[in-house]
């Protein structure tokens, strides 16, 4: 029985001198009549970075907008190339009463990086009363004054019971997952939103974070919770 070898083939290296690259215009060259080019999969991801979110929520839905800080490459030796700014996302509950635009516009010329780098950010609002007193207005009450008429749950006055007769009972949130477990929930629909470019500590920025969350509450959604 004889057995046959298929001889290497050669593939020509093609260069690009304009990117210096060559690996994405091989790619291209290997991909008509089969699948998307590379320069089709770079129009297809501009098109989703640039199409405008389309959602429309249901009456009955819940909105809560919540932001932190979102920091990338912070430990480096110069601190150079590091991103600091505030992130933020919309949840929605119940995540069925979310409707989400399915189409896609296919742009007709891919945009340059500096362009598609300007898209999701917002405009930072400047904070005029920055020498408010803050929290020197802020009152601090005694918590465990006795006097007060506390009100505990029964779920939390079973639990701190099981941990007064059994020390080896679950924490808090295991307990409360065990007791919640036949309990009717809805999952939550994750949106995110436009990056706000700047440090998240600053007055600007908490500022401007509040102020898109508001704008979007009073234009689209009936009930929502801004978390900062």
């Amino acid at each position: 029985m004889r057995t046959r070898t298929l001889d290497a083939v050669a593939i020509p290296r093609v260069y690009d001198e304009k990117s210096g690259l060559a690996s994405h215009v091989f790619l291209s060259s290997l991909a008509e009549g089969l699948c998307s080019s590379y320069k089709e999969t770079l129009r297809f991801e501009a098109s989703i970075i640039k199409d405008p979110a389309n959602h429309t929520f249901s009456p009955d839905s819940y909105v809560q907008f919540i932001y932190d800080n979102a920091d990338h490459n912070t430990c480096t030796i110069d601190g150079k190339n590091t991103f600091h700014a505030m992130g933020g996302i919309m949840v929605v509950t119940p995540a069925s009463s979310v409707t989400s635009k399915k189409t896609i516009s296919r742009l007709k010329q891919i945009p340059s990086s500096e362009e598609i780098g300007e898209i999701g950010f917002v405009n930072l609002k400047r904070f005029e009363n920055k020498n408010f007193d803050g929290l020197k207005t802020v009152e601090i009450e005694d918590i465990l004054d006795v006097t007060d008429n506390y009100e505990m749950s029964s779920a939390d006055f079973t639990w701190f019971y099981s941990k007064f007769t059994n020390s080896k009972s679950d924490g808090w949130n295991g307990f409360m997952e065990k007791s919640h477990n036949n309990v009717a929930y809805h999952s939550s629909k994750i949106i995110p939103v436009p990056f706000i470019k700047n440090p998240p500590s600053d007055y600007d920025t908490i500022f401007t974070s509040l102020v898109e969350a508001a704008k979007q509450c009073q234009n689209k959604y009936k009930d929502c919770v801004r978390h900062v």
